[in-house]
């Protein structure tokens, strides 16, 4: 699990090649479309999940495939990465939810309007505000395994050290989209032990989790990062080859609470 994005170590460590910043979102859909026709394996050292465990989990596809990650927060309402929907029409998303599978079974429902963070900047370095909202016409909750994440309450939580829960359909080290919901456990780092791997791509607006053992993928992106069943992050970026030696970048969640539940009530 861990999206498409080729970084240089910044500051300690030399890069032995200058790797190409690229954007992930045109990339990351092409890829994700093609790689349903491969064969399923697991994902970059996850384990097989049931929908059931991590209900608020949901596939977001475009024209009928899958192409990233997102979380129910509330029965109207669907949180991803910016960079998998900034550009598109609403009408050519939908939602699959309910189910452990990104290809079949739970409900689809469609997306009625897309509200991408107004200060997204996917040309800049570490894609600042890389958040958005899904905001359906149907319900997203009516499906028994289908339940809203809970939101952090306390703004300034910084989860550093906590034991946290990945999860999301993305790319595996086979090379294939899973047909099965995957799971990893993974470590919340502190800002300065992140800064220490990605240097000053690294904001406020970040978290990042890191075993050295697992990490997030192409199609992983906009998924959940949660934490004893609150959501701290959705997937945003890392290297471009899922090296799972460095961290995956979320979107924190603290840091745009105001900004979810202003368009949220909207």
């Amino acid at each position: 699990m861990k999206i498409i994005v080729a970084l240089c170590l910044v500051a300690f460590v030399a890069c032995e090649s200058v790797p190409t910043f690229v954007h992930p979102n045109a990339e990351l859909i092409a890829q994700a479309k093609n790689m349903m026709t491969q064969k399923s394996s697991r994902i970059v050292y996850g384990d097989d999940a049931q929908i059931s465990d991590f209900k608020w989990q949901a596939s977001l596809r475009r024209s009928g495939s899958h192409i990233c990650g997102a979380a129910i927060v509330s029965d109207k309402h669907a949180i991803t990465a910016a960079h998998c929907v900034d550009g598109t029409s609403a009408s050519s998303l939908s939602l699959r939810v309910g189910s452990s599978y990104h290809k079949n079974g739970g409900t689809i429902v469609g997306v009625q309007t897309i509200r991408v963070h107004e200060r997204y900047n996917g040309n800049a370095p570490g894609y600042p505000n890389d958040i958005a909202i899904l905001v359906v016409a149907g319900s997203l909750t009516s499906n028994v395994n289908a339940e809203a994440v809970d939101l952090p309450q306390n703004p300034n939580e910084n989860y550093n050290g906590a034991d946290c829960e990945i999860t999301g359909w993305g790319r595996t080290e086979l090379g294939g989209l899973p047909d099965i919901l995957q799971v990893a456990n993974t470590n919340v780092l502190s800002q300065s032990e992140c800064t220490n791997y990605w240097g000053s791509n690294i904001n406020t607006g970040h978290v990042c989790v890191r075993t050295g053992n697992n990490g997030a993928c192409q199609g992983d992106s906009g998924g959940p990062l949660t934490c004893s069943g609150v959501l701290v992050g959705v997937t945003s970026w890392g290297y471009s080859d899922c090296r799972v030696s460095h961290p995956s970048v979320y979107t924190r969640i603290t840091t745009f609470l105001d900004w979810i539940n202003d368009n949220m009530s909207r």
